[in-house]
């Protein structure tokens, strides 16, 4: 996602905005005015925002902007334990009351504004207290990034297992068309890297495993469930669905780096990636990439060495060609739809998200005839 946001410049706008105002209106008009020009606008987010909103019980809130609930205070209103215990009560209150339904209290997001700034959000999982109140803390770029994380989840998806199955899945056509190609790719490759490659993971897979299609007969389902007609070979299959998986995985730990990565804030590794590929073409999608499986990104980006080291799933780089060029742009534009900040916006939605993607992949009965007994 390309953005004029500059962060700094927002830090300093809040920064002054709160500085000058006399009373919580001041803020709330202040600090209203910095969200709407200097975050929503650049972020091409409209009418989204709701000042003193009332909500159907009566209860006024300072601002609504989807799921975010933003309270404002006077300056000095979060210095002590009284203050703070009492703008996180009344603003559990206004959620309750957005959510009506316990269920949904996850949804939303709080935040607290004053000379200092505090995130409020529901843990069905925290030991005592539901209401896990992070802050106050100061007024800086890092908490800055979380209310522009958390406002920027108003354009794009909620990354959670049950969006990602339904676009990446086995039932998706970006799923069924990658495979594919791959195997397509796989089938009709000369390259001696390629072979090479299939060969060495094939070994390793059969002794880990104890894998042999002869003994699966539900590999005929899956086969049929990613739209292959005919003969086709199961091992190659099995080969293209683990590559197409690497990838998403790969793509999306691009685009997590990306946004906590060294002078990277806020921007989009697939979108980049997009980018090159609509400018530059198959060569330039390919030279984006192996930086990818070269582990690159992860290097210049988190200082992260050995992230990825050109494993067994890069072949498909000796084979890029423009369908496949096609089928992987698809991928990384369905991508550039999701937050990748969720994991950090709602953990406990997102925390078992690789592997239940997986899981969903390919079916319950052949994961556990190939031995994979650890996946449910």
């Amino acid at each position: 996602m390309s953005t004029g946001l500059d962060l700094d410049d927002v830090v300093t706008s809040i920064r002054d905005a709160v500085s000058r105002a006399q009373s919580e209106e001041d803020v709330r008009v202040r600090v209203s005015g910095v969200i709407e020009q200097k975050i929503l606008q650049p972020l091409g987010i409209n009418s989204v925002g709701r000042y003193e909103y009332t909500l159907v019980s009566g209860v006024r809130i300072d601002a609504l902007y989807g799921h975010v609930l933003i309270e404002y205070k006077a300056p000095g209103k979060l210095s002590n334990k009284s203050d703070i215990a009492n703008a996180k009560a009344q603003l559990v209150r206004y959620i309750e009351k957005e959510a009506e339904v316990e269920n949904r209290y996850g949804n939303f997001l709080g935040v607290i504004i004053s000379d200092r700034i505090g995130f409020l959000r529901y843990n069905p999982r925290a030991s005592g207290d539901k209401w896990v109140l992070r802050g106050p803390y100061d007024i800086n770029r890092e908490t800055v990034v979380k209310l522009v994380e958390a406002l920027r989840g108003l354009q794009r998806k909620s990354l959670n297992v049950e969006s990602l199955v339904r676009d990446f899945g086995p039932q998706s056509d970006v799923a069924k068309k990658m495979v594919r190609l791959l195997y397509e790719r796989l089938m009709g490759s000369k390259s001696a890297r390629v072979r090479v490659l299939f060969e060495d993971w094939f070994r390793l897979f059969s002794q880990t495993t104890g894998y042999s299609p002869d003994k699966l007969r539900e590999l005929k389902r899956l086969v049929e469930e990613y739209g292959f007609r005919g003969k086709v070979d199961y091992n190659f299959v099995i080969f293209s669905l683990h590559t197409y998986y690497a990838l998403v995985m790969k793509l999306l730990a691009a685009e997590i780096a990306y946004l906590y990565g060294a002078g990277r804030w806020l921007k989009s590794y697939v979108g980049e990636l997009e980018n090159a590929y609509l400018r530059g073409g198959v060569d330039s999608l390919k030279t984006v990439l192996r930086e990818l499986e070269e582990g690159g990104v992860f290097a210049n980006l988190l200082n992260i060495v050995n992230f990825i080291e050109g494993d067994y799933f890069s072949w498909y780089l000796d084979v890029l060609d423009k369908d496949l060029g096609d089928a992987v742009a698809e991928v990384a534009r369905r991508l550039s739809d999701y937050e990748p900040a969720t994991p950090q916006l709602e953990p406990e939605l997102a925390r078992d998200l690789l592997k239940r993607l997986y899981e969903s992949l390919i079916p319950r009965d052949v994961r556990h005839k190939l031995g994979e007994f650890y996946t449910p």
